[in-house]
C-alpha cells in the first residue's frame, strides 16, 4: 500500500489480548485507474503518535475482503483483513518425536519453527536463562511434541511447558501490531514498565473507571491428583465480612501432586477473585501508541491511584490527521489473560489506602522522569503513589 494515506477514511483497528490476530477496516479513496487492491495480497502502514517520534506500524497483514466502487473521477475500495496472527489459527503444526528421539530442543528454536511461513517475527530473543529445552521423548518429564489442528494450540501448549519448567504462575502470549509474538510471564514481583495517564496527559479526551462486585468469590476449594489427599480449602474472611460468602466452583487439577501447590493455587485465585473488579477505559483525541498487555496506572484519581491496570484491548479508529485511540484495562486475570501477580495485593488494601489521609509520609522510591514517588504514610504499612508539586 502506498505511503500517501490522504485518501483513507473510516478506518478502525481492534486488537485483545485473548485474540491471536488483529482486525482492520477501512476505505480508500483514489484514482479511476487504480487497481492495486486484491484479496490476499500484503498490507501495512505506520502512524505516528502523541507519545512517538518516529511512524509506528499499526498493520502489517492481509486483506481478506475487497469492494471496488467507481465514481466519476475516483475509486473507493472497501478493505478489511487480519494481521499476521491470523495464520496461527488456520495453519496446522506436527513437532513428531520421530524427529529425533531423545534430542533437546530449545524454547527460541521451537518458537521459530512454529511462527516458520506465518510471517510472525519473535518479538524478543531468549537468554540463556530464561531457554529451556525440551526433548522428543515421549515418557521425559521434560518433554514436549504433538500434532496440533493449528500454530495457536502449539503455542498454548509450548508456553504452558515453559511455565512449568520456570515455575511461573502463568504466561500470557499475543501478538503485536508489528506481527511480533511477544509474551508475559507472571509470577516475578516486578511490576515493569507502567504508562502513567492524567485528566492532564494530552488529549485525553475521557476516562471512564468503574468497580463491579457482581462475581466476587471468597470461598474456594481445589482438587489435585487425588480428590482424597491433594486438596485445599481457603476463605477470605475480610471479604465475606463486606459482600457475604460466595462460594466458587471448585478448582480441579490432575497435575498437582501436593495439597501445598494447590493451596497457593486456591489462594492465588482467591486473591483477584474476593474483591471487586476495576476497569478503566481511556479515549484519545489522537493516536496513542499502546499495545495490549501494557500496565497503566490513574496517580491522580481520588479512588484508584494505589492500582495497577494492564490494557486488555485497543481500538484506533477515524481517518488521516483525525484518529482516535481507546483502551479498556482492568485488574482481574479472569477477564484480561494477563496480569502481574502485584495487582491482587493492590486491590484488597484499596480500602485501608483510601482510608489514609496522613498529611506526611516517607519517599520509598522516586522516578525523576515523571515526578512520581513511592511513599508511605505515617501510621500505614501501605505504599502509594504521589507527585511532588
Amino acid at each position: 500500500m502506498s505511503n500517501d494515506y490522504r485518501g483513507i477514511s473510516n478506518m478502525e483497528i481492534q486488537k485483545r489480548l485473548t485474540d491471536s490476530s488483529t482486525n482492520f477496516s477501512m476505505q480508500y479513496r483514489t484514482d479511476k485507474g487504480n487497481s492495486d487492491f486484491r484479496s490476499g495480497n500484503p498490507i501495512s502502514f505506520s502512524l505516528s503518535g502523541i507519545n512517538t517520534a518516529i511512524g509506528i506500524e499499526v498493520i502489517s497483514g492481509y486483506l481478506q475482503r475487497v469492494r471496488r466502487t467507481d465514481r466519476k473521477a475516483s475509486r473507493v475500495f472497501t478493505l478489511s483483513g487480519r494481521d499476521k496472527g491470523f495464520f496461527l489459527v488456520k495453519q496446522p503444526f506436527n513437532w513428531n518425536p520421530t524427529l529425533g528421539t531423545g534430542n533437546y530442543y530449545d524454547m527460541q528454536t521451537l518458537l521459530l519453527n512454529i511462527l516458520n511461513q506465518t510471517g510472525i517475527n519473535l518479538g524478543r530473543e531468549l537468554t540463556p536463562g530464561s531457554n529451556p529445552s525440551f526433548t522428543t521423548q515421549g515418557d521425559a518429564t521434560d518433554s514436549w511434541y504433538g500434532e496440533f489442528s493449528t500454530k495457536k494450540a502449539a503455542l498454548d501448549s509450548l508456553f504452558e511447558k515453559y511455565r512449568i519448567s520456570k515455575g511461573l504462575n502463568k504466561v500470557r502470549w499475543f501478538v503485536d501490531m508489528g506481527g511480533n509474538l511477544n509474551w508475559f510471564e507472571i509470577g516475578k514481583n516486578n511490576i515493569g514498565n507502567i504508562q502513567y495517564i492524567t485528566e492532564d496527559t494530552p488529549y485525553v479526551t475521557e476516562i471512564e473507571t468503574e468497580d463491579n462486585a457482581e462475581n466476587i468469590i471468597n470461598d474456594l476449594t481445589g482438587f489435585g491428583c487425588n480428590d482424597e489427599t491433594v486438596f485445599a480449602h481457603r476463605r477470605i474472611e475480610e471479604s465475606v465480612s463486606q459482600y457475604g460468602l460466595q462460594i466458587g466452583d471448585p478448582i480441579t487439577d490432575s497435575t498437582v501432586v501436593s495439597s501445598a501447590t494447590m493451596e497457593r493455587l486456591v489462594l492465588e485465585e482467591l486473591n483477584q477473585k474476593a474483591w471487586p473488579l476495576y476497569t478503566a477505559k481511556v479515549t484519545f483525541s489522537k493516536f496513542y501508541d499502546v499495545e495490549p498487555g501494557m500496565q497503566v496506572k490513574f496517580p491522580e484519581d481520588d479512588m484508584y491511584s494505589d492500582l495497577i491496570f494492564t490494557i486488555v484491548d485497543k481500538a484506533i479508529k477515524g481517518k488521516q490527521a483525525d484518529y482516535t485511540t481507546t483502551f479498556n484495562a482492568v485488574t482481574s486475570d479472569t477477564s484480561m489473560s494477563i496480569i502481574n501477580e502485584v495487582d491482587a495485593l493492590q486491590a484488597m488494601i484499596t480500602k485501608a489506602i483510601q482510608a489514609t489521609k496522613a498529611r506526611r509520609a516517607v519517599v520509598v522510591e522516586t522516578d525523576p522522569e515523571t515526578g512520581y514517588m513511592l511513599v508511605r504514610p505515617f501510621g500505614s504499612n501501605n505504599l502509594i503513589f504521589a507527585r511532588s508539586r
